[in-house]
């Protein structure tokens, strides 16, 4: 999570200086970040529950 941060952040700031654009890209990276690193660990949170339940199944 933190790494897709830190990536589109510097891709964001790498691209701001580039176009004279700062900070507008620096701020759009860091949210596409934050939206990526959030997005694959609920994915993994989910994957993970899914395959705990088919491990354990519910006894009501």
């Amino acid at each position: 999570m933190a790494a897709s941060i830190a990536l589109f952040t510097w891709l964001g700031y790498f691209l701001d200086k580039r176009w004279q654009t700062f900070p507008w890209l620096t701020i759009t990276g860091a949210v596409l970040g934050i939206v990526t690193g959030f997005y694959n660990f609920f994915k993994t949170v989910f994957l993970l529950d899914k395959k705990n339940q088919n491990r354990h199944p519910d006894e009501n």
